[in-house]
């Protein structure tokens, strides 16, 4: 037991030491706004600096989706709970959790 769960952990670690090489996504700096980062992230994503302008598409791109995305976001569970086709959602997704983990994997690591 003590092997099979060192073991499993071996990824876990891994993937939790190596999130410090990899580089922000530059979704997420263009939503804090240091869009100069931004650049130069998308730079060395695409490998040269050849494609200036499809660089400046792609920036201005996530710049509009960003600003419709938060104009149609939900913002609070109060806005959630009243609408009908919310609450479906969200039963749904709490429904499909839960029976995820009382009959997926973790039960065959009980038995």
């Amino acid at each position: 037991m003590a092997i099979s769960t060192f073991l499993s952990s071996v990824p876990g670690v891994v993937m939790r030491s190596a999130i410090w090489l990899s580089a922000e996504s530059p979704r997420w700096l263009v939503e804090k706004e240091p869009y100069e980062k931004t650049k130069v992230v998308r730079e060395r994503l695409h490998g040269n600096c050849l494609n200036g302008d499809f660089i400046q598409l792609e920036f201005r791109e996530t710049i509009d989706t960003i600003k419709a995305e938060k104009q149609v976001a939900v913002s609070s569970w109060k806005e959630m709970i009243p609408r009908a086709c919310w609450r479906r959602r969200l039963t749904l997704g709490m429904c499909a959790q839960a029976f995820g983990q009382l009959f997926g994997i973790t039960v065959m690591y009980n038995f």
